[in-house]
């Protein structure tokens, strides 16, 4: 199922959302050799309370007759609200709402040429503090994160007739991250702004690399990107 595993050391969060702090792991599945669909759903009580958490994911496959031709769809939806411990008005574990899909497809174009599509989009929302029905600016205490992200590529794999050279990927990724926080303090006199932000960020990668000599068998245990 899984191909290979790349590990990324550190920050990441402009291209996997904001838990990206400290590095990424990047676990590529192997192409789908089967149609196959799969749903499930979870829900957990915080805590032992009425804040609960739901997690819905869904992954399916679909591959042609002569598998020249194949597709892996993934999803995945998570809400959780927010969990007050102590009973303050203020949140511990701050509300939750996040959306993730995607999907991998590939077209063998000959016996030695492939070509590969894949695009996911992330969507994140947290808010923590108290009045949380509320807009942010008119509770107490309130922070607040919301982004959106939308990756793709497009990779094309061509290896010699005589299996002793390969030329490496042509790949394109296009990322456009929309980032929001905000952090309010508010009294009864008083009500004070003190962050707010909305970026909005376009990178666009573009790696072209030429022939190489290399063994079909070292492949294998080659880590390409």
């Amino acid at each position: 199922m899984i191909e290979r595993v790349e590990v990324m050391r550190g920050g990441g969060s402009a291209l996997f959302g904001s838990s990206a702090i400290a590095g990424t792991i990047n676990i590529i599945t192997k192409e789908p050799l089967r149609n196959s669909g799969q749903l499930s759903h979870t829900i957990t009580s915080v805590g032992g309370s009425s804040s609960f958490d739901n997690n819905t994911s869904l992954n399916a496959s679909l591959v042609t007759d002569d598998h020249r031709a194949g597709l892996y769809i993934f999803g995945q939806n998570r809400h959780r609200s927010g969990y007050d411990y102590d009973g303050d008005g203020f949140t511990e574990l701050p509300e939750l709402k996040n959306q993730t899909v995607g999907f991998r497809s590939y077209l063998k174009t000959s016996t030695y040429s492939k070509l590969t599509f894949e695009y996911h989009h992330m969507q994140e929302f947290r808010r923590g503090g108290d009045m949380l029905d509320r807009p942010p600016h008119e509770a107490h205490i309130a922070e607040q994160l919301q982004h959106s992200i939308d990756g793709g590529s497009l990779k094309y794999d061509y290896f010699s007739p005589n299996e002793k050279t390969r030329l490496l990927p042509i790949q394109t990724v296009t990322v456009i991250t929309v980032l929001g926080m905000t952090l309010s303090k508010h009294t009864e006199r008083q009500q004070t702004l003190l962050l707010w932000g909305v970026t909005n960020t376009y990178i666009r990668l573009i790696n072209v690399f030429s022939c190489l000599p290399i063994s079909l068998r070292d492949l294998n245990t080659t880590v390409t990107g």
